[in-house]
């Protein structure tokens, strides 16, 4: 019987198999093996069908495998070619770090292990690599309609516990200029142009965010006021539309402004208007305020905090750079952010009288109750805290 003769080599070549796609809906995790059996003389062990254990370990001996699988193998002239992970499903996430195999053929471990290495094509998967396509947008995946995309990224477990579908983290440094050319994620709509590929109007959206039962999109800036920045930046010539009912929670109107006046501008103060002028570079509307002081003043509403305007350039065609709340005081000729119609917090430490509900103006002696013929700030929400602040409601008249 030719079992009785000891397999001592194997010549093994361990191909990756192909992208398999069925129907685009996922990449299957096989490779093929292919390999020649050699007996002790090192003549090809007898043609037939040999039983092969396939166990994949995360070190070189020792261990536990961390996958494994069993095949009935045919071999003609000591040659066979089987796929690996064809009846097992193989978990990616095993090859996130070194990996061998070890194989048992008719029940004989052959030795040493043989490190799998990668396919040249993934070395190519490298950082600052560039995934290249062309997708129409009528393709079907995962039960979605219209999904063609250069790569899709699919999340398969639908358990309360399932993760992210994709998770960029980018631990960029970045100061300065140098922080607007820089993001964890950016996402780029590129018609093309006779000067560059994302320089002109495309047509398409530079981002579609869809949800079901929950928040389409969730945007977090800094949540200290000495490090607020923006949760999000919305850069167009329409700004923002709200459809499908434009309801907001919490929401807050706020302009950029610059301080005119001579007084410094804290965040919680009643302001002014003294004019409007455009930003040469944005070209947007750039109010100009000043602190409010009496009942002459016409009070536009209140300061949320201090701006920096940082240099505009062009990267990526895109608009970077403008104006940034960094908190605190604005002095002379610096600039702040303005809340105009909104729940915002307000500084009515010189009235101690107020009541809630009450309508507010602008006095003599700061914000006081206004009378039913006067124009009114907006309405006191909550008693002055222990830094005279009290939350109100502005009307945006």
């Amino acid at each position: 019987m030719f079992f009785n003769k000891r397999i001592i080599s194997v010549l093994l070549v361990f191909l990756p198999s192909a992208l398999l796609f069925a129907g685009c809906v996922g990449l299957t995790p096989q490779f093929s093996h292919q390999g020649r059996l050699l007996d002790s003389s090192g003549a090809p062990v007898p043609d037939g069908n040999y039983s092969v254990e396939y166990k994949i370990y995360q070190s070189s001996s020792g261990g536990s495998p961390v996958y494994n699988e069993t095949q009935t193998v045919a071999v003609e002239d000591g040659l066979f070619t089987t796929s690996i992970g064809a009846t097992d499903v193989i978990s990616p996430e095993i090859f996130s770090q070194p990996t061998w195999m070890e194989l048992t053929i008719n029940g004989e471990t052959l030795t040493p292990r043989q490190r799998l290495e990668g396919a040249p094509f993934a070395f190519s998967l490298i950082s600052g690599s560039v995934i290249q396509g062309a997708e129409d947008i009528n393709r079907d995946f995962g039960g979605f309609t219209d999904t063609g995309a250069v790569m899709t990224v699919w999340n398969q477990d639908s358990s309360e516990t399932g993760g992210h579908g994709l998770l960029v983290v980018n631990q960029a440094a970045a100061l300065g200029d140098a922080r607007q050319n820089v993001a964890a994620l950016q996402a780029l709509a590129g018609g093309g142009s006779a000067t560059g590929p994302f320089l002109n109007q495309t047509g398409a959206y530079g981002a579609i965010i869809r949800s079901t039962a929950y928040r389409g999109m969730y945007a977090e800036g800094a949540t200290t006021v000495d490090a607020a920045y923006y949760a999000a930046v919305f850069d167009s010539a329409s700004g923002i539309l709200l459809t499908n009912g434009g309801v907001c929670t919490g929401c807050t109107i706020a302009y950029v402004a610059q301080n005119d006046g001579t007084t410094p501008i804290r965040s919680g103060d009643f302001v002014a208007v003294s004019g409007v002028q455009m930003d040469a570079d944005l070209n947007v509307p750039v109010m100009l305020v000043h602190k409010a002081v009496d009942s002459s003043e016409i009070v536009i509403g209140v300061a949320t905090g201090a701006m920096m305007r940082t240099p505009v350039a062009e990267y990526q065609g895109m608009t970077t750079g403008g104006y940034e709340v960094v908190g605190g005081t604005a002095v002379a000729k610096s600039y702040v952010s303005i809340a105009v119609q909104g729940l915002v917090q307000a500084n009515v430490a010189a009235n101690s009288t107020l009541k809630i509900g009450q309508s507010l103006t602008m006095s003599d002696n700061g914000v006081s109750a206004a009378a039913p013929s006067q124009p009114a700030i907006g309405r006191l929400m909550s008693m002055a805290d222990e830094n005279g602040l009290a939350w109100i409601m502005l009307s945006g008249q």
